[in-house]
């Protein structure tokens, strides 16, 4: 019985031990995943991604496909957005028509033109939802700096922001057309939202126990 009984605390002790061992890896890898890397390295991140493309210039359009490669990135670094997902859904696709438009290499040049612009893309967009308004940004795109003028003249000249308002009526098709789409159109804009996502991954009480040491 005696010798039995040893055997049977050898065996929980190594079972134990071999537990414990496992929790402390298991516990190791969950500290590593709680760490979020600050924002300048994500960032960096985000930069390195856009620029390393031969065409990207700042201020471009970004798609979907291209942040989703990136949040690849993001993640090997640490950092994985809560709300990647809806952030995802705010940038255009491919096959967007604003996208197909801005990618042509008249549309690139265009797009060199209005990007300084604060909410350009967001009235080029509304315009191409008013009734003919596809034909009207294709024509735009095709009249270079002219057509550009043209877009920010309604994006930023206050005489243009009232025009806009005129055309945000149902009966000129254009309900809506003086305010923000939502969607994000560009690296800075993309970069604002990752900032919140991760002042709110930063702001949980685990992140800032390691911040602290305390992890």
């Amino acid at each position: 019985m005696g010798s039995w009984t040893g055997e049977f605390r050898l065996l929980v002790a190594i079972v134990c031990g071999g537990a414990a061992i496992w929790c402390a890896g298991g516990a190791g890898s969950a500290t590593q995943d709680k760490s979020v890397p600050p924002f300048d390295e994500i960032r960096l991140a985000v930069l390195e991604h856009f620029e390393s493309m031969p065409d990207y210039r700042p201020g471009d359009i970004i798609t979907r496909s291209e942040v989703e490669r990136l949040f690849a990135r993001l993640k090997r670094i640490g950092f994985v957005p809560a709300d990647g997902v809806t952030i995802l859904e705010k940038v255009p696709s491919e096959s967007d028509f604003m996208v197909r438009q801005l990618r042509t290499p008249a549309g690139r040049e265009f797009m060199q033109e209005i990007s300084p612009h604060p909410g350009v893309y967001d009235r080029l967009e509304r315009l191409a939802g008013l009734r003919r308004g596809k034909d009207t940004v294709a024509e735009l795109i095709r009249r270079g700096p002219k057509g550009a003028e043209v877009i920010a003249y309604f994006a930023t000249d206050p005489d243009g922001i009232k025009a806009s308002k005129l055309m945000s009526t149902p009966t000129k098709g254009g309900k809506d057309y003086g305010k923000s789409t939502g969607r994000i159109y560009t690296v800075n804009a993309l970069l604002e939202a990752l900032q919140k996502s991760h002042a709110a991954l930063s702001s949980r009480p685990e992140q800032a126990q390691r911040s602290s040491g305390i992890w």
